[in-house]
């Protein structure tokens, strides 16, 4: 107690402030607005939903919090190389950096004059890089995270550059930024509600069935197709189409849609045919038509084929199980 006594008095105190210097938040008292300010300082990934969960999860009300949100989205798309960064398509598509130490990115976006709250944009888990806007630099910079308030003229004058210093080369991802406004309108933007409770009605399983390409008896029929037994992977270096047939006996009798997969995001799988409708279809995609599991002719649980295959492989085919007839064709056309 009397070495307590040294530190600790009656009129020992300590400003009430963050490491900022800024005063700090009680959350458990804090409105959405005032959380959303702290937030969206902070960098955290959507700050508008995660204010009014935090504001509802504390209060003692059954009233929904509420905050608008207003931003503008200022995106790069394709536009050839920049610096030493390229393009990579993908939902979403990036930027992606060089070899740490090559040319940097250099953008200038047209932004309306005003004073704004800016949020970098990239990937998911990957970093930016330093990112240098109006003149400041930020390092370290990763999606979602805050660069500030920042006050632009307008026109085309600004002009944002970034660089990599992470290995290796594609370490890192830009998409573009995300303004916030300083000044809004009353009602302006997208009304955001909390969550008070939460009632679920039903539970379920996940209604999907995968098939890899290795579990199908394959037939080329005379195209170019062929499969790759040790990688699972099928691929059409040509022309025609060809028969993957997979059975099973775990679906029950309905309708389902089928999902296609590649190897990769983008690329074209071929064209599917379900019935009477055939659809060019890249991987990850999903035909429009369903299709039937059941077949009159073979008895309860034999009687659906449906199929998902991983994403390692390159095509699917889907045959009838009772009669032999084709019901979905895949071919590659030059």
């Amino acid at each position: 107690m009397a070495q307590l006594s040294r530190v600790a008095t009656v009129y020992s105190w300590d400003v009430n402030a963050s490491v900022a210097g800024t005063a700090r938040v009680n959350v458990n008292a804090a409105t959405a607005e005032q959380l959303l300010t702290v937030l969206f300082d902070a960098g955290v990934e959507d700050p508008w939903q995660v204010a009014v969960n935090m504001a509802d999860f504390v209060d003692a009300d059954f009233q929904m919090s509420t905050v608008h949100r207003v931003s503008t989205e200022r995106l790069l798309d394709s536009e050839g190389p920049l610096g030493s960064w390229t393009w990579m398509a993908g939902n979403p598509g990036a930027y992606r950096s060089g070899e740490p130490g090559a040319a940097a990115l250099s953008w200038s976006p047209a932004i309306s004059a005003g004073t704004y709250g800016v949020l970098a944009r990239g990937l998911e888990g990957a970093p930016v890089g330093d990112v240098t806007i109006a003149g400041q630099l930020m390092p370290s910079v990763w999606s979602g995270d805050s660069l500030g308030t920042l006050t632009f003229a307008g026109g085309a004058g600004v002009t944002v550059t970034i660089a990599c210093p992470h290995e290796p080369a594609g370490a890192c991802a830009f998409r573009g930024f995300e303004l916030v406004p300083e000044e809004t309108l009353p009602g302006q933007g997208t009304l955001v509600r909390g969550i008070e409770g939460l009632r679920i009605n039903e539970l379920m399983v996940d209604p999907r069935l995968a098939l890899e390409a290795a579990t199908a008896t394959f037939d080329p029929q005379g195209s170019d197709w062929s499969c790759q037994p040790l990688s699972g992977l099928c691929t059409n270096s040509g022309v025609g189409q060809a028969r993957w047939v997979w059975v099973s006996s775990v679906v029950a009798p309905g309708r389902y849609y089928i999902r296609v997969y590649g190897q990769e995001t983008a690329q074209v799988v071929g064209q599917v045919r379900v019935e009477t409708t055939t659809v060019l279809l890249s991987h990850g995609q999903t035909h429009p038509a369903p299709i039937k599991s059941r077949v009159p002719a073979l008895p309860f649980g034999f009687d659906a084929i449906f199929m998902k295959l991983a994403p390692s492989f390159a095509i699917w085919r889907l045959m009838s199980c009772a009669s032999g007839r084709e019901s979905t064709r895949i071919r590659r056309s030059r």
